[in-house]
């Protein structure tokens, strides 16, 4: 069964929207190494290790430190 956007009543931006994975910390957890392909509207979605999400930076590694670096640099630069 196929799903769209239009079906479940949302608004999506495909140049603004990315996907992610996130590995299990437990490595022999792993179902899949490589995920299919996401579209919105005919639009393949690119898959990224980091991206910025309402100011903080999300990583796939499970780490805070690039977001933690940037709020650091912000406090000292005031």
């Amino acid at each position: 069964m196929q799903v769209t956007a239009g079906d479940t009543d949302m608004l999506c931006n495909s140049s603004k929207t990315v996907c992610m994975s996130f590995s299990p910390k437990c490595r022999s957890k792993t179902v899949a190494c490589q995920l299919p392909n996401f579209t919105i509207d005919k639009e393949q979605l690119n898959f990224v290790h980091e991206f910025k999400y309402l100011g903080h930076i999300i990583t796939n590694s499970w780490m805070m430190q690039i977001s933690i670096e940037n709020e650091k640099k912000y406090i000292f630069s005031l």
